[in-house]
């Protein structure tokens, strides 16, 4: 019904309504780098925390909104939405294990190159054009990652890096095939993968013994701002393409850099400010209409 009534919607309220999802679940993921480090607890620890309380709060939502259970809901949707919940629990780990093995503003740098994978996923997987123009957008971007790496070496957060990197693959895989299936639940994709995340995780966490705080600060992003910002951002897809909705990663990253500054006096590396700018220079001239 929801992918039906987006169809029926003018080109420029689609875009509209699109730039909205997008931007609004982006800045709610932005609390999620800077508050893993706030709770102080090991990436297992994190994951496991972080999963279960996803998956209780997609749980509940999809209960309200269609009267079913999770599972019923995750069934129905076949091998499509089990294979999104497994990308989705896949760069969701690997973002968290990034935080732990690299600087905040290394991470969300990282994540900006989304758009590079994305436009190359859309244009294998779904069709979508990409232009000279977007090819040489995506050089340039992988060019600016090659300085966040370059800067890393020597500083021990290389190994974060390419966690970061690995996490930016499946975001744009999952956000390709959700492109290419609207009609999947996208709360039931976060709430499986939360489930997903908790399950892998649970078997590594040492002891149950969390302080209040993480446990406080993981309810907070596990219950709320990050199962809903990824809904928000999973929604666009239904409205603009998978290039588009990725180009606002930017959004992220500015957002979560400052909050990492100012919270917890993590100041960015001069190779992420400069990869950033290379970056973020490239895929507004190489995505941007």
């Amino acid at each position: 019904m929801t992918a039906l009534v987006a169809a029926e919607l003018p080109a420029s309220s689609r875009r509209a309504r699109g730039l909205l999802l997008g931007t609004g679940g982006l800045l709610l993921l932005a609390l999620e780098s800077p508050g893993i480090r706030l709770a102080g607890s090991g990436a297992w620890e994190s994951n496991f925390g972080f999963g279960l309380f996803s998956a209780l709060s997609m749980a509940a939502w999809v209960r309200w909104k269609t009267g079913k259970p999770l599972w019923a809901v995750a069934r129905a949707g076949g091998g499509r939405l089990w294979l999104c919940a497994l990308l989705q629990a896949v760069c969701t780990s690997l973002f968290i294990a990034a935080l732990h093995f690299t600087s905040v503003a290394n991470t969300v740098v990282i994540f900006t190159t989304t758009p590079a994978f994305a436009a190359v996923l859309a244009h294998w997987a779904l069709g979508e054009r990409t232009s000279l123009r977007t090819w040489l957008g995506i050089l340039g971007a992988l060019g600016g990652i090659a300085i966040v790496f370059a800067g890393s070496f020597g500083r021990g957060g290389l190994l974060g890096d390419v966690f970061a990197f690995g996490a930016v693959a499946a975001y744009a895989g999952n956000l390709t095939l959700m492109r290419r299936f609207p009609s999947l639940s996208r709360e039931a994709i976060i709430g499986l993968s939360g489930l997903l995340i908790a399950l892998t995780s649970v078997g590594f966490v040492r002891g149950f013994a969390f302080e209040l705080r993480a446990v406080l600060i993981l309810s907070v992003l596990g219950l709320v701002t990050g199962p809903f910002g990824r809904v928000f951002v999973a929604a666009a897809t239904r409205h603009l393409p998978v290039a588009q909705v990725s180009l606002l990663s930017p959004v992220e990253t500015l957002a979560a850099t400052g909050m990492a500054w100012w919270w917890l006096g993590e100041a960015p590396l001069p190779s992420a400010l400069l990869g950033g700018a290379v970056v973020l220079l490239a895929l507004i001239l190489g995505l941007s209409e």
